[in-house]
């Protein structure tokens, strides 16, 4: 049994709904769906996410390259200026079986963390350039 799409159609559906310049439609939630076309088959559905900090949509290519990423291209950026959206962590491989006394190290093995007090300064500078200005909380409990 083969299942037969108007590809054609479908497209016209999906650029309908989606807001002008995106080739998106809401899916469930905050999460949508878009659809690659190459070729006349449906190759792959890649889901999509809203910006953490101005709910905005993020890039399809974003996503694909940071998988992680809660932040569109232009508060990736500026989170940059306050120690950047991830901080990376290492710690030494231990290759000994487990309750061992002997402890063997192996190679050293490096994790992203998501570095949550920059997105908060981020969210607040956000917020204070939206609706007012921009003071640090540090800042703010020296004066």
């Amino acid at each position: 049994m083969t299942l037969r799409i108007d590809y054609k159609k479908l497209q016209q559906i999906v650029l309908s709904m989606a807001p002008p310049g995106q080739a998106t439609f809401r899916f469930v939630g905050e999460i949508a769906v878009h659809p690659v076309f190459r070729k006349g088959k449906l190759n792959m559905v890649r889901p999509l996410r809203k910006c953490e900090v101005c709910r905005g949509w993020i890039a399809p290519e974003r996503v694909a390259t940071i998988p992680r990423s809660r932040l569109c291209i232009e508060h990736a950026q500026r989170i940059d200026s306050f120690g950047g959206e991830f901080k990376v962590q290492f710690y030494h491989e231990r290759i000994s079986k487990a309750g061992s006394l002997k402890v063997n190290y192996g190679g050293i093995v490096t994790r992203l963390v998501r570095n949550q007090p920059a997105m908060e300064r981020l969210i607040e500078w956000y917020e204070a350039e939206a609706f007012g200005s921009f003071q640090p909380a540090a800042e703010a409990a020296l004066r």
